[in-house]
């Protein structure tokens, strides 16, 4: 582990002195867990692409000021770079612009919305014990939904409001999303909230675990 993240710090620093010629080889080392932790957003593939713009935009931006930022002390660079690349895309997601073409796109159905909204939740652990205690959470968690979409108790709109929130957007920004006044999604929200619990604790999992 060490030594990976001193190769990573030795790219970081080759990319500082020389942009221009070493930018390149950063992206063949980081494009992919870029593009991966976009991809868990469930966006379009011309909506994904965005955000990896932007996510090169605040890295490069300010001499590099995000890519010096990084401390190689406190965390390793795919996780700080998966920490930026999730804001963007989280923020994208609150625009003004995503929020007016997402009204005009068809509902997605809840065998997708299940997997993207938990794969949202799968970032890495701080060590590889802390990081399997979360992958069971969200697995129970998981099957857990799945369920509950299976037997009706859950509809497929309230999976959306679900993964909206767990993609960090407020209740009026939901409601936004849905076309439902902000009092109607707290109000379900807290409904869902209830049987969730409710579930959780039957499949022996303490809802509190998933705030990890």
């Amino acid at each position: 582990m060490l030594e990976s993240r001193q190769c990573d710090k030795d790219l970081r620093d080759r990319v500082i002195a020389d942009p221009d010629r070493c930018w390149p080889d950063f992206l063949a080392s980081y494009a992919d867990t870029i593009r991966r932790v976009v991809r868990r957003y469930g966006l379009s593939v011309e909506d994904q692409q965005d955000v990896f713009q932007e996510v090169n935009k605040t890295l490069i931006k300010g001499n590099l000021k995000a890519l010096r930022a990084w401390d190689p002390n406190a965390c390793s660079l795919p996780h700080y770079l998966t920490i930026i690349t999730n804001r963007t895309a989280i923020n994208f997601v609150k625009s003004a612009y995503h929020t007016y073409a997402a009204k005009k796109m068809d509902p997605m159905p809840p065998e997708e919305v299940v997997p993207r909204l938990i794969e949202h939740l799968e970032d890495p652990a701080c060590s590889a014990r802390e990081r399997l205690q979360r992958l069971q959470v969200i697995q129970g968690f998981r099957q857990t939904l799945a369920r509950l979409i299976e037997t009706n108790r859950i509809r497929q709109m309230d999976s959306q409001l679900i993964a909206l929130r767990l993609r960090g957007l407020t209740y009026q920004e939901v409601g936004g999303f849905v076309g439902l006044p902000k009092a109607t999604v707290v109000t379900r929200l807290s409904r869902l909230k209830a049987i969730l619990r409710e579930e959780l604790i039957r499949s022996g999992i303490e809802p509190s675990d998933l705030s990890s």
